[in-house]
């Protein structure tokens, strides 16, 4: 109900899209933040360049997720990953990324 005021007022809108090719201009925003999400995404390394396309120069991108491998609940992780068809990192590899 709030996001259909919010369009209703033309405060916001949606468009789908894939992030491995998003339906935007370059340098359109400045912060782009994904929840939960990244660990499907194709391509990790070559999605967040696209993201980072349509970011401002200085812009932010923001991934949070608490599902990584290794740490405490490593194998926990592992097998919601497996069970999930996620693709996860280590920390160092998605700080990397």
């Amino acid at each position: 109900d709030a996001n259909r005021d919010l369009v209703a007022a033309g405060r916001a809108s949606f468009r789908e899209g894939s992030v491995s090719q998003l339906p935007y201009d370059d340098g359109l925003f400045d912060l782009v933040y994904a929840v939960e999400s990244h660990y499907f995404w194709p391509d990790l390394p070559a999605d967040v360049a696209e993201i980072h396309r349509v970011l401002t120069p200085g812009g932010v991108l923001v991934l949070a997720g608490n599902v990584y491998l290794g740490g405490r609940f490593d194998a926990r992780n592992r097998r919601l990953a497996l069970a999930g068809g996620m693709s996860c990192q280590t920390l160092p590899e998605r700080v990397k990324t």
